[in-house]
């Protein structure tokens, strides 16, 4: 009898977690929606057309020979 009652609390008690859950979704999908109608999402800028593949490989190069130079500080590396 105390097992059933036991059981009986817990699945009330899970029952009203679900409600809860469910209120709770469905409130910030409200304000996520009403967020994004008033402020609206910025679009990123692009990127600049200078910067090409060229810039890219010189920019890797720099990290690569920056990485070396500090694992390893000899006079080569430097």
């Amino acid at each position: 009898m105390i097992k059933e009652a036991t059981a009986n609390i817990q699945n009330a008690q899970l029952q009203e977690l679900e409600v809860v859950n469910e209120l709770w979704n469905k409130t910030k999908k409200g304000i996520s929606e009403a967020a994004r109608k008033i402020i609206r999402k910025e679009e990123r800028p692009q990127r600049s057309s200078w910067f090409d593949e060229e810039c890219q490989m010189t920019l890797e190069n720099k990290k690569r020979a920056y990485k070396k130079a500090i694992n390893r500080n000899t006079r080569q590396n430097e």
